[in-house]
Parts: C-alpha cells; structure tokens; sequence
C-alpha cells in the first residue's frame, strides 16, 4: 500500500516542504503563531511518545519564566485546536493533553516524517526485495526538506538528516534501475536524488 493509500481519509500532518495539516478537501497551513506550527512540528517528528510538558516548555522557549512558559504552552495549544476545528480538519483525538505530557497518536493522525524514518529504519531487517519497497516509499514520501516554513535550531539536525537518507535512498533505488537496464527510471531517481535537498528555507 503505496503512503498516499494509506492517508487517503485520515488526518495527515504534513511535514516535508511547507508544514500542513490536511483532511480530505480541508486543510490548515496559515498557523495562529510560529510556535504552533513549531509545536505541531515537534510532537510529529516524536512518534507515539508522550512529550513532557516541561520539555516542551524548555524548547519552545528556552529564554521564558517556566510560569510563563506554562501558560504560553497552554495558549498555544488551545490556539493550535481552534485553528484546526476552525479549517475543518479539526484535531479531535489526535491531540492528546493532560497536566504532564502532550503526544499525537499516530493512530489518529498520518504524519509523513515518521513513515519515512521507519521505512529506512525497517530496511536493516528486512531481505533485499523488500528494501527496495521501503526504499521506493521513503522516497515517494519525501516532499523536500523538512518544515520549510519552521526556523528552530532543534530543527536543524533532523532536517539535514532526512535529506542525507532521501539521497541515499534514491541513489540506491537509482543504481537499482541501472542494474536492470532500466535507463529512464535510473534517470528520474538520480534527477530526485539532485533535487530534493536543493529547496530553500525560507
């Protein structure tokens, strides 16, 4: 099942190129502030595992009173709710909050960074044949660098990381082709290899 199957009618937070968060024909990727969209950015690329809220307070704003850091968090996540209910994907069950830990159930929403890692992560432990499939998802997955639209320095490594996996992937699955003769698929997997990192952050 190809990743856009398997998001097709889910909520899905996008976080390749421009941060969104999609469902169906509605959508969100205007964000109350900065630090919501940092926020939904961060709890995406954390899995299933509940965030500590004061983690999130340090990262957020690591320069802030923790009483203001407190208050500013639930701001924000209160905010990130209405905006997302206010478009019309909503964020329903997939934002789970309580006194201690913020997490997003990855049973509820489609994040597209975490497919791609574990589809990498999986290919250590999965026979040839099969590596090649996770390989071809990572790539299909990968719409540029991460959170484009998000300057946060936490950011940085992981976003420089995505991109040395895209390209090794796609020179994998490049070489692959060439292997089998297969002149123009070895083409558009080495034009992607070349592209994706090359976009822009704004």
């Amino acid at each position: 099942m190809s990743p856009a199957t398997a998001s097709r009618g889910r909520l899905e937070l996008v976080l390749f190129g421009t941060v969104c968060l999609r469902k169906g024909d509605c959508r969100l990727d205007r964000f109350p502030t900065a630090k919501a969209r940092e926020l939904l950015v961060y709890l995406g690329l954390h899995g299933s595992e509940p965030v500590p809220r004061l983690w999130l307070n340090r990262i957020l704003w690591p320069m802030v009173e923790p009483r203001e850091a407190r208050n500013r968090l639930s701001v924000t996540l209160y905010n990130l709710r209405r905006s997302a209910a206010e478009a019309g994907t909503g964020l329903g069950d997939a934002l789970q909050v309580d006194r201690h830990n913020v997490r997003l159930d990855p049973e509820e929403v489609f994040v597209d960074a975490q497919h791609f890692f574990r589809a990498l992560a999986d290919c250590d432990s999965t026979p040839d044949a099969g590596r090649l499939a996770l390989f071809r998802s990572a790539v299909e997955l990968y719409g540029g660098p991460l959170a484009t639209d998000t300057d946060a320095a936490w950011l940085a490594p992981l976003r420089e990381q995505a991109d040395k996996l895209y390209q090794e992937a796609a020179n994998i699955l490049c070489d692959d082709a060439r292997s089998r003769g297969d002149t123009a698929m070895a083409m558009a997997f080495e034009a992607k290899a070349l592209r994706g990192p090359k976009v822009s952050l704004r």
